[in-house]
């Protein structure tokens, strides 16, 4: 009799553990479908050139709310992506593991460009 209970518990605790997982996997692929409109938002323009593409967005942080996208963009219409902030642009030397994300960068790459924005509206965020 014991050995019953033992496998209906082990059971519906396989099941309810099995459930939870496919409803995060769910509720991440509905996200997902988000970071288009989320990279515009971030990128303070109000929508994206249709050049963007393989757009990933993570947010893996605990103690504040930082997320992180990358994407690829035709450099036709990079400057798209910049009219949203004054972004200052500055000259560097090295490749896509220099400049560590959450979000997946695919393929290592070289960077020549980065465009970085310090603003006084993020002084406390």
């Amino acid at each position: 009799m014991g050995g019953m209970k033992f496998r209906k518990f082990f059971l519906v605790t396989i099941g309810a553990l099995a459930f939870g997982w496919i409803g995060i996997q769910v509720l991440n692929h509905r996200d997902r479908l988000k970071d288009p409109a989320r990279l515009a938002f971030i990128l303070n323009i109000a929508e994206l050139p249709l050049s963007v593409g393989n757009i990933a967005c993570s947010a893996t942080e605990i103690t504040d709310l930082i997320v992180t996208c990358t994407f690829e963009v035709d450099l036709v219409e990079l400057d798209k992506l910049l009219n949203g902030w004054q972004f200052d642009k500055r000259n560097v030397a090295g490749n896509s593991s220099h400049f560590p994300t959450d979000a997946p960068v695919g393929p290592e790459f070289d960077v020549s460009v980065e465009y970085r924005i310090e603003s006084a509206i993020f002084k406390n965020a």
